[in-house]
């Protein structure tokens, strides 16, 4: 029986290499006070993090499994950009990349951590607006067991506390909604023009969460820009090209998706020290925990650095529970 792989990588190998020396990797855990060189196959990894609950247990690693295969696509393209020259990309190559793009964006702690706390914030209004005497029902049917009042007790506290009740997913489900999702966000950097950037005099790092978004120039909303409202997204393919996937906006009133999608308006745009400038601050500003250099390009990374971020959806200062108590309370008077 085939070995069953445990350690995963959360950023791939593959994509790692080209920000590496001999199998080594520069890396600054935020906010700046570690720095050091690491092997690649100790960069970006958490053990289990994609093992699945199966009935034979070789199947436990099938989604990493298909990863490998993913990658594997996506690496071939990657050598052709970044080892021959080649731009713009056929539409069978671009689609790897979009393809592999997508699925790097959804499938970090970054996003489980997304899924838990809104499932976390959902509980919390649900149970809060209903009250304490719901925690009773609401655990019966979860735990199929009646709960003592010392156990509501604990239960309620966790309900009312400002991140809302402890969620853990698992595996199963971070990968059940991926793929459930991965369709949209696919098409949503498919159907954009991409313009890549070979820079020769600077440099690009990246970091744990290497697909970052760039709002829109008019946005003042000081809000994080969405998926679906972003003007671009920025991938650094290495340490000396980035890939801008750029707002399809002007061009798509007047031009087919087909043509979009198959890269008829990707182009190759010069580099400069503004563009290098932005790469790198969106890549920054992105990162939660982890950036990852080229061990000659440690002075790319400043003192002045964001803290690691585990909060991906700010809770709301709303008091459910005194809202649930009040709307009771009326029921109560217009019966």
């Amino acid at each position: 029986m085939a070995k069953v792989a445990r350690h995963h990588h959360t950023v791939p190998r593959f994509y790692l290499e080209r920000f590496a020396r001999d199998g080594r990797v520069g890396t600054v855990e935020l906010p700046g006070e570690k720095r050091f060189v690491q092997r690649i196959g100790d960069a970006a990894t958490r053990n289990n993090f994609y093992t699945l609950d199966t009935v034979k247990a070789e199947d436990a690693d099938l989604f990493e499994r298909e990863l490998s295969k993913l990658e594997a696509k996506a690496a071939s393209v990657f050598r052709e950009v970044l080892d021959k020259g080649t731009w713009p990309l056929c539409e069978e190559a671009r689609r790897s990349v979009a393809e592999f793009a997508a699925v790097q964006y959804l499938r970090g702690p970054d996003q489980r951590r997304l899924m838990e706390q809104i499932i976390a914030l959902t509980t919390k209004l649900e149970l809060s607006l209903a009250g304490k005497a719901s925690i009773f029902d609401h655990a019966k049917e979860r735990l199929g067991r009646e709960i003592t009042e010392e156990e509501a007790d604990l239960l309620w506290a966790d309900v009312i506390r400002e991140s809302g009740p402890p969620i853990e997913l698992s595996a199963r489900g971070h990968i059940e909604q991926l793929l459930r999702v991965v369709p949209d966000v696919f098409r949503y950097l498919i159907c954009r023009p991409w313009v890549l950037t070979r820079f020769s005099r600077r440099r690009l790092f990246t970091s744990d969460t290497p697909l970052a978004l760039l709002r829109r120039p008019d946005d003042q909303s000081g809000v994080a820009p969405a998926l679906a409202t972003a003007w671009g997204l920025a991938l650094p393919l290495s340490r000396e090209v980035g890939l801008l996937m750029a707002d399809s906006l002007p061009i798509a009133e007047h031009t087919a998706f087909e043509v979009i999608v198959a890269g008829r308006f990707d182009t190759e745009g010069p580099p400069s020290t503004r563009l290098a400038a932005l790469f790198n601050g969106v890549t920054m500003r992105n990162a939660r925990r982890w950036l990852f250099h080229h061990p000659d390009d440690h002075a790319l990374i400043g003192t002045s650095l964001p803290t690691a971020r585990d909060v991906e959806i700010g809770m709301s200062s709303v008091d459910f529970v005194a809202m649930g108590e009040s709307f009771r309370t009326q029921l109560r008077r217009d019966r």
